[in-house]
């Protein structure tokens, strides 16, 4: 049996995040501070937490929205920017804070690359004049600006930067325990916008 597209779509946001999380992504199998990569994805496991990041080319993220309704004035500006899927799982018993605008993310002149947030794509969306709905899908896909992971909790989302060639230098800070007393700084993973 083959599913209309808008089937497909949904069978894969609803299976995506379960299969991400899931105990066959769970860190805990390697060992303390691993770190796997693969063409266009880095992963970092320790006790503490689990972090993968998914270079996502702009054809994969316009089928992705256009499966969810965007008219293609909204999924061509897609070319111009660089996605990247982050999955962040808290292995430990302690609060995680994630926090992406504390990580620092550079090209490797170590220049900063420009994040493009909530407000960026507010306006971006309203200059086109997009739809209410899809620009509450846009802004639900995207990775949390802050949020507190209780143990065995994750969390995930795109982060969408600024289109860099070469490399990108991505160094992942998270505050840890109830008040973020602590910090803990991942080493500085590299990975490329996909598709460049």
């Amino acid at each position: 049996m083959i599913l209309p597209m808008k089937h497909v779509a949904l069978v894969f946001a609803v299976l995506m995040p379960a299969i991400a999380l899931s105990p066959v992504y769970a860190a805990t199998e390697r060992p303390k501070g691993e770190t796997e990569k693969k063409d266009g994805t880095v992963s970092v496991a320790n006790a503490t937490l689990s972090f993968k990041m998914i270079a996502r080319t702009p054809e994969q993220m316009a089928a992705f929205y256009e499966g969810r309704g965007f008219p293609a004035k909204a999924t061509n500006v897609f070319s111009d920017v660089c996605f990247f899927t982050v999955i962040v799982k808290n292995l430990s018993r302690d609060i995680v804070w994630l926090e992406p605008a504390s990580w620092q993310i550079n090209r490797e002149s170590g220049e900063n690359i420009k994040r493009l947030g909530q407000q960026y794509w507010r306006k971006r969306w309203q200059q086109l004049n997009l739809p209410k709905n899809n620009q509450a899908t846009f802004r639900w896909t995207l990775l949390p600006t802050s949020r507190d992971l209780r143990p065995d909790e994750g969390v995930g989302g795109n982060l969408v930067l600024a289109a860099t060639p070469g490399k990108i230098m991505v160094t992942p800070v998270f505050r840890l325990g109830a008040e973020g007393q602590s910090r803990l700084k991942l080493a500085t993973q590299t990975i490329r916008c996909g598709g460049r």
